[in-house]
């Protein structure tokens, strides 16, 4: 079996994660801190810490994936990315196991399909573990080891950005976890604006795994102001930006 990358101090939730994360420049930080919520968000068995000098995302303790900053991108990596598959080609790199999806500002990346990258990412890790030769938990200490984690997962997913469903929502369930993410980000009420509210329009989309979404303000006035185009993933209720133009969905900032 290909060698894991073990690392036996990571956390349910490491603070120098964010320390580090809150020290990037923030058109940067901005996309790094994105892609590793969603990393975040795989599972109750997720863990983390800073290696080599970049937040790190593990199974357990096997690491999958990580975020680093450069001087005007962001990598996003996996530690067995040579073994995924890959039909949007995002991946980069030669080496025996590693690979990593470069991302600029501004420029445009396939959101979905980075998304179930790191999905796939985890789900690989997970199945590596369970094989003979892992050196993964002996199965009591695996399933308390599991429970803890899975109640530590609750009490952060309370504190996280919006819930994700579990199965299909409905416009009306994608429009408010829209609501939701957007009042958290802006400091506004979940109700919207306080002198107008606000109201979802959802606009027609080629992408049956999407909800687009304009988001308005001003329903019972003359007009409606456009706060701007959002995507909304229905089997996760993930939060996307959305351009118009391009008809791609990118990281909510």
């Amino acid at each position: 079996m290909d060698e894991l990358f073990r690392f036996p101090t990571a956390l349910p939730r490491d603070p120098a994660v964010d320390a580090w994360l809150d020290a990037q420049v923030p058109a940067l930080g901005d996309i790094a801190r994105a892609w590793f919520t969603q990393m975040r968000r795989c599972g109750p068995d997720i863990r983390e810490l800073i290696h080599d000098g970049c937040p790190v995302a593990c199974v357990q303790d096997a690491a999958f994936a990580y975020v680093n900053v450069f001087t005007s991108h962001v990598n996003v990596g996996f530690y067995q990315g040579a073994s995924l598959d890959d039909p949007a080609e995002l991946l980069q790199g030669s080496g025996k196991r590693m690979r990593h999806v470069k991302l600029q500002p501004d420029v445009p990346c396939d959101a979905m399909a980075l998304e179930r990258l790191i999905e796939d990412a985890c789900a690989d890790m997970r199945r590596r573990l369970q094989q003979p030769g892992s050196g993964g938990a002996q199965p009591m200490r695996r399933v308390l080891g599991l429970l803890v984690m899975f109640v530590v997962g609750i009490a952060l997913s309370i504190r996280a950005a919006p819930a994700i469903a579990r199965e299909a929502l409905d416009a009306g369930a994608a429009c408010r976890i829209l609501q939701k993410a957007i009042a958290k980000r802006d400091g506004l009420p979940e109700s919207g604006p306080p002198a107008t509210g606000w109201f979802c329009d959802i606009a027609p989309s080629k992408d049956p795994t999407l909800y687009v979404i304009a988001l308005r303000s001003g329903k019972q006035q003359p007009y409606s102001n456009l706060m701007g185009w959002y995507a909304v993933a229905r089997a996760s209720g993930s939060v996307y930006r959305w351009n118009t133009e391009t008809q791609r969905a990118f990281p909510l900032k």
